[in-house]
């Protein structure tokens, strides 16, 4: 399971890839400014912006077709499950 918080980014803004057994996430926050000015008071809210990417590679093998991303209250969450390998039978 891997978590990424988010905050402030919306769930649209974010891709989940996994291929050739590599996980791919990224992201886009977008600028936010305002200003207000009533009466000689002046007010400003300024947010950070950008873009992100992160990958992972994995030392086992993964069930790609299996792979799902919940994205809830700023917090995506990935869950990739292992391949289930079959044991060689006891000689």
């Amino acid at each position: 399971i891997i978590t990424a918080e988010l905050p402030g980014i919306s769930p649209e803004s974010v891709e989940v890839a996994m291929a050739e057994g590599m996980l791919t996430l990224e992201g886009k926050k977008e600028e936010e400014r305002r200003s207000e000015d009533k009466e000689r008071t002046f007010h400003l809210w300024e947010r950070e912006y950008g873009s992100f990417e992160r990958t992972f590679r994995f030392p086992l093998e993964i069930a790609e077709e299996k792979v799902s991303a919940e994205f809830a209250n700023g917090v995506l969450t990935v869950r990739v499950p292992k391949l289930q390998q079959q044991k060689a039978p006891p000689r």
